[in-house]
């Protein structure tokens, strides 16, 4: 392996591990059916095009309920050994209360690390901009935790904020059906408070996530038309500044049809149990999935709902090309 690759892993990771987080971000329960938004070294390792959109709606219930949407497109460039990919992102808190919008582009360098290790890191850029109305988050106690979120200042606050995030990550598979990273996010922890007098610092967030692919079917049993039984557990891991959550899984898929649970654990508060749906057909995935709220607030806020609509083509694209270095990289997706 090359030895200069190795140093910028092991710093990498020394950066990961003594880093600090303090902010909020949105968390997909369907994270591997959403690599860019997982870790940005995940661009373009499916080698053939790749897109997604999801839509997430989260305490429903609630007057201050949060709404994302998400797009993303990504692509392997063989002969760079690289992937580039793009993503928009955009959430509102309260209606139009608080609206967020993020427009990313990313960048990763792949490596065939040994016949069976995949080694990738990735680097995104983002620019965000965020909009307040603050006539309605002032005219009622229902948006107090938007208040929290805006920083702490005298007089109005300002309606918009523009501003530039920086993330990058670390991913590897290994025989095609193990799979994991590592990821820091805001490195440049850029100020999102609406007042001029105050600084409320995006703080830095630490990410981990690991998982596999095992068929549970006996071989004696598989022929010309074999259909593998596949389990697929995983966790992910998510740090911030006074908070800090996992979530524990698996999936079981057979043929076209999908489905899976993950408890979520909040290491502050109670956490959720997920519970996930969803099918395969051809080159297409549709999933739904739900979050199940484990605590006081479970009878009123209306958990999460959460659909995912991606594409992408067959891995097997790769045996077209001799000179393929990366390899089929399938654990990171649905199918």
């Amino acid at each position: 392996m090359n030895r200069r690759f190795v140093r910028i892993l092991m710093l990498f990771v020394l950066v990961i591990l003594t880093g600090k987080a303090q902010t909020q971000d949105v968390t997909l329960s369907q994270f591997m059916a959403n690599p860019l938004f997982t870790n940005p070294a995940l661009a373009g390792f499916n080698l053939g095009p790749r897109a997604s959109i999801a839509y997430r709606n989260q305490w429903p219930s609630l007057k201050a309920d949060f709404v994302s949407y998400t797009a993303s497109y990504d692509q392997n460039v063989e002969f760079l050994n690289s992937g580039f990919g793009a993503s928009f992102l955009s959430t509102k808190i309260g209606g139009d209360a608080l609206t967020t919008a993020v427009m990313s582009g990313y960048y990763a360098y792949q490596l065939q690390a040994s016949k069976h290790l995949s080694l990738s890191i990735g680097l995104r850029g983002s620019y965000f901009q965020k909009q307040l109305n603050w006539n309605l988050v002032n005219s009622s106690t229902d948006y107090d935790t938007i208040k929290a979120l805006i920083g702490v200042g005298s007089g109005e606050p300002t309606t918009t904020i523009n501003d530039y995030d920086i993330a990058i990550g670390a991913a590897f598979v290994y025989k095609e059906n193990l799979f994991g990273g590592l990821s820091l996010e805001h490195i440049n922890t850029p100020n999102i408070s609406f007042y001029s007098s105050d600084t409320l610092n995006l703080g830095m967030k630490v990410s981990f996530f690991a998982g596999g692919n095992i068929d549970i079917r006996k071989k004696t049993v598989r022929g010309t038309h074999y259909t593998p039984i596949i389990i697929s557990p995983s966790i992910y891991f998510q740090a911030r500044t006074g908070l800090q959550q996992v979530s524990v899984g698996s999936m079981l898929s057979r043929g076209m049809f999908f489905t899976g649970a993950w408890y979520r654990m909040d290491f502050n508060n109670e956490g959720a149990l997920v519970a996930l749906l969803g099918a395969n057909y051809k080159q297409f995935s549709i999933g739904y999935s739900f979050d199940y709220s484990i605590s006081t607030a479970t009878n009123f806020d209306g958990g999460a709902h959460e659909i995912t609509v991606s594409f992408q083509v067959n891995n097997g694209l790769h045996k077209k090309y001799k000179s393929t270095k990366l390899g089929p990289v399938p654990s990171p997706r649905f199918k």
